[in-house]
């Protein structure tokens, strides 16, 4: 016979109300502790598992959120993911992620979803008008709903830390396969004219699908190859992501290259792949597992009532510095 509420309520000596209160998370007059632990010791011993559907049925709500994401393989996305689970744990709820849209945006399977994109996409079209929603994605300012960081400051930063290392004719690797009106390049395009240094732009993608983490490291791979077969001047070399930082780094151990003592690089995202590079990678941090926290935590107060909807946060991108970075030296002016 299965366990019920009931039996748990009986072990713990308190009333039914008040293990369902514990259970479920929906303490809103305080408990003592000690009742708290003596609940949940009593539901563990009877090894009780709640009814989530009956539940649902009896209160409207599933207790479950949905987190929509596109780059499920990124390392960047598995930041996001572990920060959001725990938080959503930590509320009493539990955490379903897909990259189909439909598949975690079912009105009575959800309770709402956090979304990992612009607003503005085509996609969400309609969405937030049915469900609890919350969007995280990079953005120039804050929007209603959207936790966001700013890639034209992250990408500003990186470039700016070279240029302060007296650093003056710089490489990008953008590497979309053709120019694109995009926040990094517009950081990077505003780092350099302040100080009036040289630039290159790579554009080019060799490997055109760019979802595949391989096509990346290869972009970079050949593009630095490129730069230095041509002869190309530059002390520094910033990448719009790890990946195709990493490439640049074989390739320019390949051209006979040292890493920062030749070239300084810095990537963006700061993946593990950053820490495990050699040299460990500097790298551009963006708040993406603060973003996932907090999105999930907008998303629970938006669901029981508490805030319908938020102005929308642009939270700071930072730097994290280890050895790829140098000043030039006299061999590399």
């Amino acid at each position: 016979m299965a366990v019920t509420l009931a039996d748990v309520a009986k072990r713990a000596g308190v009333s039914v109300a008040t293990a369902s209160r514990v259970l479920n998370n929906k303490m809103v007059m305080p408990i003592p502790p000690t009742t708290v632990a003596r609940i949940k010791q009593a539901a563990e011993e009877l090894q009780y598992l709640p009814n989530a559907i009956a539940r649902a049925l009896a209160t409207g709500k599933t207790r479950t959120l949905g987190l929509y994401s596109q780059e499920m393989t990124d390392p960047h996305f598995a930041q996001m993911l572990e920060a959001a689970e725990a938080k959503a744990r930590s509320l009493g709820f539990h955490l379903i992620v897909s990259s189909t849209l439909e598949e975690v945006s079912w009105r009575g399977r959800v309770d709402g979803i956090v979304a990992l994109g612009a607003p503005d996409q085509p996609q969400f079209e309609g969405l937030a008008d049915r469900l609890s929603t919350v969007f995280v994605f990079h953005a120039s300012q804050p929007k209603p709903n959207l936790v966001a960081w700013s890639d034209e400051e992250g990408m500003y930063l990186a470039t700016r830390h070279l240029l302060e290392l007296g650093h003056r004719k710089i490489a990008a690797l953008f590497c979309y396969g053709e120019e694109r009106s995009q926040p990094k390049v517009a950081g990077f395009r505003r780092a350099i004219a302040e100080e009036g240094a040289e630039s290159i732009e790579c554009w080019q993608a060799y490997k055109t699908d760019q979802t595949i983490h391989g096509n990346q490291f290869e972009n970079g791979y050949r593009s630095v190859q490129q730069l230095c077969q041509e002869r190309r001047d530059f002390t520094g070399l910033v990448a719009r992501n790890d990946f195709l930082a990493l490439g640049a780094l074989r390739a320019l151990r390949a051209a006979g290259a040292v890493v920062p003592e030749d070239v300084s690089v810095i990537g963006y995202t700061d993946s593990i792949h950053a820490v495990c590079a050699d040299p460990p990678l500097t790298s551009v941090r963006t708040p993406i597992a603060e973003a996932g926290e907090m999105a999930i935590e907008r998303l629970v107060r938006s669901i029981e009532g508490k805030e319908a909807d938020f102005e929308g946060v642009l939270l700071p991108t930072t730097l994290t510095v280890r050895h790829s970075c140098a000043p030039p030296s006299e061999r590399a002016r």
